[in-house]
């Protein structure tokens, strides 16, 4: 029996920006259900953006030149960045689904703003994960994935998980998962050992850290995308 997917739908953490002016930035996040963005210390961070790279791409190498922790364990909600000093260039917004650390200070960053140099329009650009179902075999399901652009996810311990729907993604163990063993931000991963069942619903989510080989320590607080699907006969 040959399987396809149906009934997709996919979400992914993002940011908007509500209001900009010299000094301050009001930044409105949407994360997935079940994130605890003050628990898990969430937290903006903002750079002068590189003229060299266009648009919403975030300096990797560069540590944030100010940074803003979420307060609130709210999904949807709102922070205010101030005393920002916008008025030099083009910037960078980015959302962290994990704590600031100062030995590796750019590392989970999963959604993206650019702020054109104030005067030179209003037109923002936002970038954020995503996933998506390429195929099912037999044995195995291959799921592309997209980073921000120059993300290096094995770096950093990115993975992807499957879970049937009627578990939880927080506190049950995957029906599948794997390590992103590539560093390149935009590429395709196989789960060897899935094997879907028709007529059953099933979510895969992508991870910005926490990668262990044993599935009890595998870590869930950096979720930054995932995709529910459906398994029927093509």
């Amino acid at each position: 029996m040959t399987l396809k997917v149906a009934n997709v739908e996919s979400k992914s953490v993002s940011i908007e920006l509500s209001e900009v002016t010299g000094d301050l930035a009001l930044v409105k996040f949407h994360l997935l259900q079940g994130c605890l963005p003050a628990t898990n210390s969430n937290y903006l961070g903002i750079w002068p953006a590189v003229e060299a790279v266009k648009g919403a791409a975030i300096p990797w190498d560069s540590a944030p030149s100010k940074t803003k922790k979420i307060q609130t364990d709210s999904e949807d909600s709102s922070v205010t960045m101030t005393h920002l000093d916008l008025t030099q260039g083009s910037y960078i917004i980015g959302y962290s689904v994990s704590a600031y650390q100062e030995v590796k200070p750019v590392n989970n960053f999963c959604a993206s703003a650019f702020i054109p140099k104030l005067g030179q329009g209003v037109t923002y650009e936002y970038l954020s994960v995503n996933l998506s179902i390429r195929t099912i075999l037999p044995k195995s399901i291959i799921i592309d994935y997209t980073t921000l652009p120059n993300y290096r996810p094995d770096h950093y311990n990115n993975w992807i998980g499957i879970w049937d729907i009627t578990t939880d993604i927080y506190k049950d163990n995957p029906i599948s998962y794997v390590q992103i063993e590539s560093d390149m931000s935009k590429d395709y991963v196989a789960l060897d050992d899935f094997t879907g069942i028709s007529g059953h619903r099933y979510v895969a989510a992508y991870f910005m850290d926490g990668w262990s080989r044993e599935v009890v320590n595998l870590s869930r607080r950096g979720i930054a995308a995932t995709t529910y699907f459906d398994t029927v006969e093509s």
